[in-house]
């Protein structure tokens, strides 16, 4: 079995996440000038890459998840239905931590906010798989953080998560679905990496070549995720200090 250092699989990865779909501050702010329900494409798109940190952070503060579950998807409908889009500045902040403000302040208004809703009527689907949701979630117990550390590290997962899923999508265009179960763990988070000697003997290919293979992922991981953190900052600068925030975050 080859390795596959052709560098096309580094383009076509970078190809992914340039056509990625931008679900951050540019569709938060294109969303709030369209029609009614190309900006509930555009949420359900939102809800879809980030419920789980939203759920998180609503789950730390409650004892019930099915609670949870209701108050994450009113949060989605509550950001399309109260305009807070059309109110959003990408020069105020962070995508990051817009999205945490609208929180906090949906879940400060809450009651009222329920009893207009169940006047309205207004219904939206939001894609939580409850049982994984409760099972991750009771993974992050034995941290013992707060909501706010819990919605984080969460966050922090998605955007390294969205990067890996990436590269192993783009190398399952070019046909090596399979190479990407073999470098796995020599990308980061991965654990327990073979040596390089052995690896290539699975492969069936020479050790250099292994190594240039692996050196071209890890630099397409990284830029891969450059690119998704790039998609929640108003000012590109920040990705350095962003990136640094989301390896804090996981480490902490």
């Amino acid at each position: 079995m080859r390795t596959g250092t052709d560098p096309r699989c580094y383009e076509t990865a970078m190809s992914g996440a340039l056509s990625f779909p931008t679900t951050h501050w540019s569709l938060i702010l294109s969303s709030a000038s369209e029609t009614r329900s190309e900006a509930e494409t555009a949420l359900a798109e939102l809800c879809r890459t980030y419920w789980y940190p939203v759920y998180s952070f609503v789950r730390a503060r409650s004892s019930c998840a099915d609670e949870a579950q209701d108050l994450t998807q009113e949060f989605f409908l509550y950001l399309l239905d109260r305009d807070v889009f059309s109110a959003a500045n990408p020069a105020a902040g962070r995508f990051r931590s817009f999205l945490m403000t609208s929180l906090r302040n949906f879940l400060a208004d809450q009651a009222d906010r329920r009893s207009a809703q169940k006047r309205g009527g207004n219904v939206i689907s939001v894609p939580i798989d409850l049982a994984g949701a409760e099972e991750r979630f009771m993974r992050d117990l034995q941290y013992r953080d707060t909501p706010e550390k819990v919605f984080d590290r969460q966050w922090a997962l998605t955007l390294v998560t969205q990067a890996c899923d990436q590269l192993r999508d783009a190398l399952a265009r070019e046909g090596k679905g399979g190479l990407f179960h073999h470098v796995r763990p020599f990308l980061p988070g991965g654990c327990d990496p073979p040596s390089y000697a052995n690896l290539a003997a699975e492969l069936n290919a020479t050790e250099s070549s292994v190594k240039i293979t692996i050196h071209r992922l890890r630099r397409c991981y990284r830029d891969l995720l450059r690119a998704n953190v790039g998609h929640t900052l108003a000012d590109p600068k920040e990705v350095d200090d962003e990136i640094r925030f989301l390896l804090n975050s996981l480490s902490a």
